[in-house]
Order: structure tokens, then C-alpha cells, then sequence
């Protein structure tokens, strides 16, 4: 049955008709009770007006007035021996729209009052952040949902209590004395964010916001609290440092191997020639080809420091992960040994990601060789694909939550003794290793992760400790038709003539070895410390330089401008580039273009041989188009 509600015409009805009631009932009852009021002829009408006022409402009050006087004059003013004068009627008049002035005054301050207590009620009670009252003493009298919801206590168990007991012993000091100059009157509020433990021994996070109560006099009185819980915020901030950390290492490790590179160059190039000159039999040749290898891992390891950097030498091509990680099953199980075992589900079918294969396999690799070292008593070595299809609600809680998309999804678990949360905050920090001292470089997981940043990949890790660990991996799909990869130069074979070539090289050891190496292949080799000497040597050669062979970050002029410029004189002028740093971070830069080839640090006698007779060899392009800035 439909409820009715009484419309507003309906209740303005129902206050005139009361209004007339009362003053009818106060007529009747004066001229019942003529002899007791004969001297207050108004009175009973003027509590009629009253009563009309409060209980009708203003109008219908203020209409009970005239309505008063006019029956008054009617029913009384002929009936019984009383003077009506105009004085009294006056009086009245006057009095009853007082009175009605000021009841509805106070019945509109009442409703004014009712309304802001039931705002300020429903402020406190839903409120998101939590808020208390507290005595000077510090004790809980009384508390909203949400602060009882943050803590994890009912009002029952949080009112009567002291709050400086919910705050973590370790931040207890500070806060009690804030508190202490709070209530004794010497500051007006405090702001901390600190930690604090809920009703069952959680720790959480909270940013907390306390002001001093004071009384009319200015006497402290007690304090008001606002608690916000911000435990996912800070949660975020530490990842965040973390990855920033990281970043800034990334940068130092990337200067020291460009460094580096150079010592390796002049240290391999040299023990090159030196081979080149002594004859197979001599001991002497055995030990400087184990200087050369020597020399080779050392270039292996910055290698691995470039990627952790994210600027390492990659050939990037589109790959499917199924066949790679397929090919590598016996390396694994030669790896791991007999007492692990391996599965594997791989269910990527032919999708491919785009990724250097040889990356590919180092992540694996690395992942496994980090299993097995935590399952020194046997386990179980899992590596799975799968294709996931990601939204923008997944990952929320991550700085680097990857983009909305199609991805592959990489995951080596194992069954090992797992890790605690600080072990995996700094688990991909370069040489750091909880593995004796000289059984692990520190750098195999932070090679993985500049792995997976360098190809616009996202990796998180899962562990607990006694519950083993998880590694996941997303790398992007690669759709049917991508984009052409960058083109990264091959070595054709050639035989070269005597030419000309411009070596621009500021580190001595490695300019010097160049020209060596370039000049015992018969070249005629021009060589400058900087670009300034470059331009100078160009300008006052009367011959063509056929190859500028030039490093591309140099004090003051840079490689590129002092090609642009020697160019603007020889422009049949082949490019390669020398660097440190990987072609693809420099094509990212535009440094490098379609016209010039690159040969990273270190290099040998071979491939720069190579290179340069490549270049010798290919048709001049018909135009040189270069870029005016590194």
C-alpha cells in the first residue's frame, strides 16, 4: 500500500485551523471563567496567541492576533459590564506580535542547532580520515569509525585509553613530547608522520594532525586528533627512492665503464699487436694471450655493467620466448645438477617480444643460477610463459605499474629458502649479494632488471621467507607488423687501398693505438687529442680524408659537430663513431644516423679493421646528413 506523505499546502491548512482553534477555545473559556478574568480580558487570548505561534507557525500566529481582538469585541464587548478601550486593545496587539517575534525566533534557532548537530554528527561518523578527542592527559574520550576502523579497535577498546600507547615504541618519545607542550598550553597543534601499532600489533603509517582545545578563558581543555593512515603512501615513496637509487647508480656504473672501456681498448688493442710480433712458439706469446683473455672478461663484466646501466650494445629482433627458453633446457640441467629439478610450461605459441636473444638468455640463466644457490638441498626450478592482457586497475600500488596492454609474461619460481623484505629492497642493487665473501659478484640480478628496463620491460619478485621466491617478467608484445628495428651496422669484407683517415680521440692511450693499428694496415693516419686540432688538420690538409674515425663525447667540441664541420670540407668523408656507450642509447640521442657506423669500446685490431674498410667499401650515399647536436 502506498505510503502518503501530507504536502506542504496540506500542513499550512492544518497550522491555520489549530490557530483558530486555540483562539475559540480561549474565548469560550473567558466567557465561562467571565468573573476570575474580568480584570485580564486579554490573557487567555494571549496565551492562545502564544500557543498558535509555537505550535502553528508565524503566519498562522501573527493571524490569530486580529482574530484575538475582533471575537473579543464581538463575544465581550456587549456581553458583560467591562471597559473595551482602544488602550488595552493596544497593549495586547502590541504584546501578542512580541511574543510571536520571539517564539519563532527561538524555534528557529532550535532548528538551526538541530541541523548543525546532525551535520557535525554526520561529518564525524563518516568522515574518511580518523578523528578523536583527547583529555590534557592524552586519554581517548571519544572516537569515529574511522579512527577505530585505522587501528583496528572498537570504540569500546580505544575510548579510555591512552593514544600514546597505539604509537610505535620507537616514535613514542617524540610524539609524548609535542604532546606535553600541546597540553601545557605552549604551541597550538603538531604535525608527524610516524608509525603506529594497530589493536593486534600491526605496524602502520599514519600522518597525524593535533590541535589544543581551549576553554572561553583560554585554558587548555584537551586536544583534537586527526589520524590519516598513509601506509600505501610511504610504501610507494620507498619504492620510489629505491628506483631512484638505482637510477643514480645506474649513472655512476655507466661513466666508470665508459672509462673503463677506454683502459680495456688500449690494454687488449696493444697486447694485439704485441701477439702479431712474437712467434708461436715463445712463452712470452703464451702470456700475453692470457693477458688478451684476461682482458676479454674484463670487457664481459663491464658489459654487464652497462646493462644494469641500461646503455648497453644490444641487437634488438622481434623472438619468441618458447624457442629460446626451450634451446636452453640442457645448459639448465647442466647447470642447476641432478638435485633440482626443472619444469617448464611454455604457452606464448608464436608471439614474439623484442628483445637482444642473447639478453634473453642471460636473464634465464642469471634467475636459474640465483634459484639453485637457494636450494643448496634440492628443489624444484619452474620457468613459465603465458600471454596476459593488462588494464589500468592492475599494478595500482606500483611506481612503474606498466601501461595498459598485450605483454608476455616471464616467471622463474623456485622452491628455495626465499627472502625477507629487506633482502628484496635491495635485491637489484649492483654487488649487493648475501653470499659469502668471493662466491658472487652482486651483479647478476642487477643485470637482469637493467635487462628488462632497457627493453621497456617491467619485473617484480614474490617471497617469503621458507616459502621460496618468484621472479615475474613483462615484457611488451610485439604486433604482426612491427616497426623496423634499428639498423645496427654489419662488417663487410674489403680490401683496403691507401687512404686517408682523421683519428679524433681525446683519451692518449686509446688515440694512439688506433693510429698504430690503422697505420700498420696502411693507412695514412691524421690524429688530433680535440676537435679543435681536427679542424685545424683538415683545414691545412691539401689531400681527401676518406674515413673520420672519431670518439663522441669529448671535451669541448663533440664528436658529432667536429664531423659536421671536417665534412664541410671533405664531404665524401666516410663516419665511424667510437663510444663507451651503446649504439642504441646514442641513436636514441640522435647522435647516429642511417650514414655513419659505430664501434663500441673496447674493440680489437679486427673489428676495427674491419669497420673501417667496411666503410671503404660501401657506395657513397649521395647526400651527408647530419646531426647538429649530441
Amino acid at each position: 500500500m502506498r505510503r502518503l506523505t501530507p504536502s506542504p499546502t496540506r500542513d499550512t491548512r492544518a497550522g491555520y485551523l489549530l490557530a483558530v482553534g486555540s483562539v475559540s477555545l480561549a474565548l469560550l473559556t473567558t466567557w465561562l471563567a467571565w468573573p476570575f478574568l474580568s480584570r485580564t480580558p486579554f490573557f487567555l487570548l494571549f496565551v492562545a496567541t502564544m500557543a498558535g505561534a509555537h505550535w502553528a507557525g508565524e503566519r498562522a500566529g501573527l493571524v490569530t492576533i486580529p482574530l484575538a481582538a475582533v471575537g473579543h469585541a464581538i463575544f465581550f464587548g456587549n456581553e458583560f459590564p467591562v471597559a473595551f478601550t482602544t488602550r488595552g486593545l493596544t497593549v495586547f496587539v502590541v504584546l501578542a506580535l512580541g511574543a510571536n517575534r520571539l517564539i519563532v525566533s527561538r524555534k528557529r534557532t532550535e532548528a538551526a542547532l538541530r541541523a548543525s548537530e546532525a551535520q557535525f554528527r554526520a561529518g564525524w561518523e563518516h568522515a574518511a580520515v580518523g578523528a578523536a578527542l583527547l583529555t590534557r592527559d592524552g586519554t581517548l574520550i571519544r572516537i569515529n569509525p574511522a579512527f577505530a576502523r585505522i587501528l583496528d579497535c572498537g570504540k569500546q577498546n580505544c575510548t579510555g585509553t591512552r593514544f600514546l600507547d597505539f604509537t610505535h615504541p620507537d616514535d613514542r618519545h617524540a610524539e609524548q613530547a609535542l604532546f606535553a607542550e600541546l597540553a601545557e598550553g605552549r604551541r597550538d597543534d603538531y604535525r608527524r608522520e610516524q608509525r603506529y601499532r594497530t589493536h593486534d600489533g600491526t605496524v602502520i603509517w599514519g600522518r597525524v594532525v593535533t590541535s589544543l582545545i581551549r576553554a572561553g578563558d583560554g585554558r587548555p581543555t584537551g586536544a583534537l586528533l586527526m589520524l590519516e593512515d598513509i601506509t600505501d603512501r610511504k610504501a610507494l615513496e620507498d619504492q620510489v627512492r629505491q628506483m631512484q637509487k638505482l637510477d643514480a647508480m645506474g649513472r655512476l656504473v655507466a661513466g666508470v665503464a665508459h672509462d673503463f672501456n677506454n683502459f680495456l681498448t688500449a690494454i687488449g688493442g696493444y697486447t694485439e699487436l704485441a701477439i702479431r710480433e712474437i712467434e708461436h712458439q715463445s712463452p712470452a706469446r703464451r702470456d700475453l694471450e692470457e693477458v688478451l683473455r684476461v682482458s676479454h672478461r674484463a670487457a664481459a663484466l663491464t658489459r654487464q655493467l652497462l646493462i644494469f646501466s641500461r646503455q648497453p650494445t644490444l641487437d634488438p629482433q622481434p623472438l619468441n620466448l618458447d624457442g629460446v627458453i626451450a634451446a636452453l633446457d640442457s645448459l639448465l640441467r647442466q647447470l642447476l645438477g641432478e638435485h633440482l629439478r626443472i619444469a617448464t610450461a611454455l604457452k606464448t605459441g608464436t608471439t614474439r617480444v623484442r628483445l637482444d636473444p642473447g639478453h634473453l638468455e642471460q636473464i634465464v640463466v642469471n634467475l636459474a643460477v640465483n634459484a639453485r644457490d637457494a636450494m643448496p638441498h634440492g628443489g624444484t626450478l619452474t620457468v613459465e610463459t603465458s600471454l596476459v592482457d593488462l588494464d589500468d586497475t592492475y599494478a595500482v600500488d606500483k611506481p612503474a605499474r606498466p601501461p595498459s596492454g598485450s605483454y608476455v609474461l616471464l616467471t622463474v619460481s623456485d622452491t628455495g629458502c626465499g627472502m625477507d623484505e629487506n633482502v628484496k629492497a635491495r635485491l637489484f642493487e649492483p654487488f649487493f649479494t648475501t653470499k659469502d665473501a668471493g662466491k658472487g659478484t652482486g651483479l647478476g640480478l642487477a643485470t637482469v632488471y637493467g635487462i628488462v628496463k632497457q627493453c621497456g620491460g617491467y619485473i617484480w619478485v614474490y617471497s617469503e621467507p621458507g616459502h621460496g621466491t618468484s621472479f615475474k617478467i613483462y615484457f611488451p608484445q610485439v604486433p604482426p607488423a612491427g616497426e623496423p628495428l634499428l639498423r645496427v651496422p654489419t662488417r663487410p669484407a674489403g680490401v683496403a687501398a691507401q687512404k686517408t683517415v682523421l683519428v679524433v680521440e681525446d683519451e692518449p692511450s686509446v688515440r694512439a693505438l688506433t693510429c698504430a693499428i690503422l697505420r700498420k694496415e696502411g693507412y695514412e693516419v691524421l690524429d688530433a687529442e680535440s676537435g679543435e686540432q681536427a679542424l685545424a688538420l683538415s683545414a691545412t690538409h691539401t689531400g681527401s680524408i676518406h674515413v673520420i674515425v672519431s670518439d663522441v663525447a669529448m671535451p669541448g667540441m663533440g664528436g658529432v659537430e667536429v664531423v659536421r664541420h671536417v665534412r664541410g670540407r671533405h664531404p665524401d668523408a666516410r663516419v665511424l663513431h667510437l663510444s663507451g656507450f651503446s649504439e642504441l642509447v646514442l641513436g636514441s640521442q640522435g647522435v647516429l644516423d642511417a650514414e655513419s657506423s659505430f664501434l663500441p669500446k673496447p674493440f680489437t685490431r679486427q673489428q676495427l679493421v674491419a669497420k673501417v674498410q667496411g666503410l671503404l667499401d660501401e657506395p657513397h650515399p649521395e647526400s651527408a646528413r647530419l646531426k647538429n647536436s649530441v
